[in-house]
């Protein structure tokens, strides 16, 4: 599997701000092939429900193909809304993989495509056998996540001006 232009996030930030959350960025294709033997393979179609808000699930997820949204429970009714959208190379799921706490968001598929998914047992194996690797996935999840809360607290400042 061509990896090269793998987690490289497509937004309209700087290029600057784009080369940050590239994950994985020094791996090599014998990185990325171990990283990937840990994982399993989910299809998905449009319209599935690929992460449900409140479920216990703590794997982490690579987008392999496709499209997916993120939508937010807003408001008194709870309607759903879109937050925003990811594509071929994103990582989702990281929050619940870190902390172990329940689903933040719902993510639905807006296309076709397949995702591959680590769970945090299979994490836990890649680790004892490969604990460069698995630093190396844990400190870029941090860095990607914390990346994340930058721009959402930087969104919601500039919402209340």
């Amino acid at each position: 599997m061509d990896t090269s232009s793998f987690f490289v996030y497509p937004s309209d930030v700087t290029e600057k701000d784009a080369r940050a959350i590239v994950f994985l960025e020094t791996a090599t294709d014998d990185d990325w092939q171990t990283l990937l033997d840990f994982t399993s393979t989910i299809r998905f179609h449009s319209g599935d429900i690929v992460i449900e808000q409140g479920d216990d699930d703590d794997s982490l997820a690579f987008i392999a193909n496709g499209e997916l949204e993120v939508l937010i429970a807003k408001g008194r009714s709870g309607k759903f809304e879109r937050l925003t959208t990811f594509s071929e190379g994103s990582v989702i799921g990281e929050q619940s993989f870190l902390d172990r706490q329940p689903r933040s968001t719902r993510i639905r598929a807006i296309t076709d495509g397949e995702l591959y998914r680590l769970s945090r047992d299979a994490f836990t194996v890649l680790s004892a056998r490969h604990p460069n690797l698995a630093m190396q996935v844990a400190m870029d999840l941090g860095r990607i996540l914390s990346i994340r809360l930058r721009d959402t607290t930087k969104f919601l400042s500039a919402s209340k001006k």
